[in-house]
């Protein structure tokens, strides 16, 4: 068990430090902007003193630049998540190891996107994703605890693959590329969204359903947390669904 403590604590800082040169590289590249163009408007302004008066949060591309870091940061976090899962589906079934391993590196990544999310907001609307991240990491945690719910666990790993074209299809829809990318984009969000975290999570409901005498077994806290968390955490997804599809059929009317 200490080793997947320390599996935690590895992925954990990972984390930290991806987001914290992410961030410091968005502020970089703000800055030298912001710089090049005060110096386009009076060559006489000095590095040193706009330094000082130069504020970040003054900066019209800073929302931006940090929501576009951060959504690659989550694409990356899903292509890991989604190459382990797919390891384990078609070649190591049997091998929990590396599906707690996989539950490791969430857990992390999603308490720092947690803190991130609380302590620098640049979205309007957080609480769902605020919701869904504290409770996907608590599974995550649970599957590593207690180490049961291996279908489970493989199953909200292989969700992460959905997360990789949204990403990608927002950022495409914000810097206006050519309409065929983002119809992709949002075509393949949509499929993989019904496929998995819709039809998907009806399997899960009953493969919870089913093993429920096994899960018992662990005491209440299990029971509670594959009962209602595992619960909660389908809804969300339907809530998504939902707000998705609204989305993109308004845009296609829009079009």
């Amino acid at each position: 068990m200490l080793h997947y403590y320390l599996a935690i604590l590895v992925a954990t800082l990972f984390w930290i430090c991806i987001y914290s040169l992410s961030r410091e590289f968005v502020i970089f590249i703000n800055r030298t902007i912001e710089f090049t163009r005060a110096k386009q408007q009076n060559p006489l302004i000095n590095r040193e003193h706009f330094m000082k008066i130069w504020k970040l949060e003054a900066s019209p591309n800073y929302k931006l630049s940090w929501n576009v870091a951060t959504r690659l940061i989550s694409v990356v976090h899903a292509t890991v998540i989604t190459f382990l899962a797919l390891i384990v589906i078609f070649f190591c079934p049997n091998n929990t190891s590396v599906v707690i391993y996989g539950c490791c590196i969430m857990f992390g990544y999603l308490i720092v996107d947690v803190y991130y999310l609380l302590t620098i907001r640049l979205e309007d609307k957080v609480a769902l994703t605020l919701i869904h991240h504290i409770f996907g990491a608590a599974a995550m945690f649970g599957f590593i605890y207690y180490d049961i719910g291996h279908p489970n666990a493989v199953y909200f790993m292989l969700t992460e693959l959905s997360t990789i074209p949204l990403h990608l299809g927002w950022i495409s829809m914000k810097f206006n590329l050519i309409t065929p990318i983002q119809i992709g984009f949002a075509a393949a969000t949509w499929i993989l969204y019904l496929l998995i975290r819709v039809i998907g999570a009806a399997w899960l409901y009953h493969y919870i359903v089913q093993n429920y005498h096994y899960i018992a077994l662990y005491g209440f806290i299990p029971k509670t947390f594959f009962t209602f968390g595992n619960g909660l955490i389908i809804l969300l997804n339907y809530v998504w669904f939902y707000k998705l599809t609204i989305v993109i059929f308004s845009a296609i009317k829009n079009h």
